[in-house]
C-alpha cells in the first residue's frame, strides 16, 4: 500500500519523471500483492497519463495498459478505476482510438459509480473533450475543483476546455492558477501564451513563453 501511495503521489507531480517513477511505484506494489485490484488499476492509469503527456507511443503504452486494465477488472468490475483504465486502453489502442465511443463509454460508466472522484472526473472530462463535447466537460471538471482546489491538473484541463468554449477570460485565470498551484508545470504560461498571442498581444504572450523554457 506504501508503494501504491507513492504512485499516487507521483501521478500529482505529472511529467515524464513523475508518470515514469508512478508506473515503477504501482508495478512494485503489484509485485507484493499481485491480487491489489486498485493498484492495477492505478497502473493502467498511469500509463494513460504517460501516453496522454507524450512520453511514449501507443505501441509501446497501449498493451500494458490494455494488459493492467484487463487485470483490474478481472479482481473487480466494480472498481470505478479500473473503468477509467479500460477506456484509456481503448483511447490508446490505436491512433484514432480516442474517438472510439467506447472510450467514453468506459470512462463515463466510471464516472457514473464515482462522480466525486477526481481522478475520475478528470478522465471523464479529458474524454469528452476527445470527442468533441468539451463544453459538456466543464462541469465535471467544476464540481472536482469543489472537492480539490488545488489541483493543477484539474485547473489546466478546465482552462482547455473553457479557452475552445470561446471564455478566454476565464481560461486565462485557469490557467494564471496552474502557474502558482506548480511553478514548473508549463501548462499554465504555455496556455496563457496562447491567449495572448491570440489577442495580438505577443510581447506578453513571449513573455509567458519563456517561463515554458
Amino acid at each position: 500500500y506504501l508503494a501504491y501511495l507513492k504512485g499516487q503521489q507521483h501521478i500529482g507531480e505529472g511529467g515524464v519523471g513523475g508518470y515514469e517513477k508512478a508506473i515503477t511505484a504501482f508495478e512494485e506494489a503489484i509485485a507484493l500483492d499481485p491480487e491489489f485490484a486498485e493498484a492495477h488499476a492505478a497502473l493502467g492509469m498511469a500509463w494513460g497519463s504517460a501516453l496522454d503527456w507524450g512520453n511514449t507511443s501507443w505501441q509501446v503504452g497501449g498493451p500494458p495498459l490494455r494488459a493492467a486494465a484487463d487485470r483490474a477488472l478481472a479482481l473487480d468490475d466494480s472498481l470505478p478505476h479500473a473503468w477509467v483504465a479500460d477506456g484509456l486502453a481503448r483511447a490508446w489502442a490505436s491512433p484514432d482510438g480516442r474517438d472510439d465511443p467506447e472510450t467514453l463509454a468506459s470512462v463515463e460508466r466510471a464516472y457514473r459509480l464515482a462522480p466525486d472522484d477526481v481522478e475520475v472526473a478528470y478522465w471523464y472530462a479529458t474524454a469528452l473533450g476527445w470527442q468533441d463535447r468539451t463544453e459538456a466537460s466543464i462541469a465535471p471538471l467544476q464540481r472536482a475543483l469543489v472537492r480539490d482546489p488545488l489541483s493543477a491538473r484539474l485547473n489546466a484541463q478546465l482552462g482547455v476546455a473553457q479557452r475552445a468554449t470561446g471564455n478566454l477570460d476565464a481560461a486565462r485565470e485557469s490557467y494564471r492558477r496552474v502557474t502558482e498551484l506548480s511553478s514548473g508545470n508549463p501548462l499554465g504560461p504555455d496556455g496563457i501564451a496562447g491567449i495572448e498571442r491570440t489577442r495580438s498581444r505577443h510581447a506578453e504572450a513571449v513573455r509567458w513563453q519563456y517561463r515554458t523554457l
